[in-house]
């Protein structure tokens, strides 16, 4: 396990197999997924909401989002992969972060506890996959809405294909006028992207592209619309759904 300290002066916990990308961005003077960072650090801020890092791994933007969340505001990780989890702590420790709250948990459609692939540590669990010859562990499920607080609230997702699930097992939380934004990576399937997109586009009217790839770590100048053609591009990409234009 190794602690690096990157270009802002925060400590960070990396399992050495994890994702080199993980490891070369936040270790060599870098950022991971540069349109989310630009994201968390600079429009969070202004939407004065609380922040949910759904499938927060190692708590890279739980961190980042706890650094500059409005004074009375608070920072919620949710991360069911035991590893991840052990990880999410320190770093959250380490960093000072007494507004951040971590969660050994996976926010889904239903109240469960299922046993699931575990097929590689930087990728953490996916909740719908759960046969073929591969590692288990055992993950206890949420609804999202449990943890209405009835204050303003700001999302980020990246639960390895169940966003859907989840904002299906909770729709009014989602829809909700307190939910500000939902920050979501869009994997590179055209019935997941359109299923989210239907499912939000009438409640969230602003859509913007933070990452055209995601894993890349250049930083946009400025956040481009959402096309409903983006639909078909073949790459994952990092899209938010905001109910008002960006700030």
């Amino acid at each position: 396990m190794d602690t690096i300290t990157d270009k802002f002066g925060l400590k960070w916990v990396l399992k050495p197999d994890w994702d080199n990308d993980i490891v070369r961005c936040v270790g060599q003077g870098g950022v991971y997924e540069g349109g989310m960072f630009k994201f968390v650090r600079e429009v969070y801020p202004k939407l004065d909401a609380d922040f949910f890092d759904i499938g927060a791994a190692f708590g890279y933007f739980t961190v980042h989002a706890s650094k500059v969340a409005p004074e009375t505001r608070t920072v919620y990780a949710f991360e069911p992969h035991p590893d991840h989890y052990t990880s999410l702590q320190q770093n959250i420790f380490y960093n000072d972060c007494k507004n951040a709250i971590a969660m050994n948990i996976a926010l889904f459609d239903r109240v469960d506890e299922l046993e699931v692939n575990n097929f590689k540590r930087d990728a953490g669990v996916c909740l719908n996959e759960t046969t073929g010859d591969y590692p288990k562990v055992k993950v206890k499920t949420q609804l999202l809405s449990v943890y209405e607080q009835n204050v303003p609230r700001v999302l980020k997702m990246d639960t390895e294909m169940t966003e859907f699930d989840i904002l299906l097992g909770s729709p009014d939380f989602v829809r909700s006028d307190l939910t500000r934004a939902i920050a979501i990576e869009f994997v590179a399937q055209t019935n997941y992207r359109l299923n989210i997109y239907n499912f939000l586009k009438p409640y969230f009217p602003y859509i913007y592209v933070l990452d055209e790839d995601c894993g890349k770590i250049i930083i946009p100048s400025t956040f481009r619309e959402f096309l409903p053609q983006d639909i078909l591009l073949p790459t994952p990409m990092n899209v938010v759904f905001m109910k008002e234009q960006m700030p």
